[in-house]
């Protein structure tokens, strides 16, 4: 299969940015009102693979899919967000939400592209800017008319934001943490012989987390970087780095196929969702 020529498009499409998918999982449930939904909502406890699976797919359609394939899994996505309310006070929360839209939106890009810019180095600002609006794709065909998606159009508006959220974010001092302890024992969760192999990378995923979170975060997960954990991320970016890059492009690239291809197999996507 050849790939389109858009620079923007192969950069999402790099497997190793899946790794980037651990940060944004945990930044994602850092956030008090998403904690709680993912715990009332979801089955996030008793199947955590089953919930990356969703996103991972969504991610890959929506960005690298055709813009009705898009709009198909949007409207699937968004029947199921009309039934996640729920809180109280300053915790009430609903899964459309614009703003918490454009947080998880956020905690995906940022995770993806800090992974590829660990790889491939930092992009330059028109690249970066291209990428950037590339992703906003995502929670843009989430939003319900009423309330406007409001994605930065630039790096440097992403970063003041980013770095707006990463300071102010009080973590749910309960469901934020046994979320994120169901995720680093994901391994319990997952059939054979999956299980082998997530019990093997665990401690560098862990490691690997731990030391991409912003400070703030990882001091209220209480994530302490040790020696072995500066040890396990060295090895994960020793691999990134020197190893990935020299992979075949087709090989780099097969997991967006492979996940876009199944998604567009499913019967009910090809009749629109219904």
């Amino acid at each position: 299969m050849d790939f389109p020529q858009d620079k923007p498009l192969n950069i999402i499409r790099e497997g190793v940015c899946l790794l980037g998918g651990v940060v944004a999982v945990l930044m994602q449930v850092a956030h008090p009102k998403l904690a709680l939904a993912a715990s009332e909502h979801s089955n996030f406890h008793e199947d955590v693979w089953a919930r990356i699976d969703s996103t991972v797919t969504y991610v890959y359609v929506a960005l690298l899919g055709t813009a009705e394939e898009g709009e198909i899994l949007a409207k699937s996505v968004k029947a199921r967000h009309r039934s996640v309310t729920g809180g109280e006070k300053e915790l009430s929360y609903a899964a459309s939400h614009a703003d918490l839209l454009l947080w998880v939106n956020a905690t995906v890009y940022s995770g993806m592209i800090n992974v590829h810019e660990r790889v491939f180095g930092t992009m330059d600002t028109d690249m970066a800017d291209r990428v950037l609006q590339k992703f906003g794709r995502l929670g843009a065909l989430l939003t319900v008319d009423e309330d406007p998606w409001e994605w930065p159009d630039s790096r440097e508006k992403f970063t003041d934001y980013w770095h707006k959220m990463c300071t102010s974010l009080a973590i749910h001092p309960t469901e934020s943490k046994k979320l994120q302890a169901t995720f680093f024992n994901i391994q319990k969760h997952v059939p054979w012989p999956s299980k082998i192999l997530f019990v093997v990378a665990m401690p560098f995923l862990r490691a690997f987390a731990t030391m991409s979170l912003p400070d703030q975060i990882r001091k209220q997960y209480d994530l302490k970087p040790t020696r072995s954990t500066r040890a396990l991320d060295s090895v994960v970016g020793f691999l990134m780095r020197k190893v990935y890059p020299h992979l075949p492009f087709r090989l780099r690239q097969w997991p967006s196929e492979y996940m876009l291809g199944r998604a567009r197999s499913r019967k009910s996507f090809q009749q629109g969702g219904n």
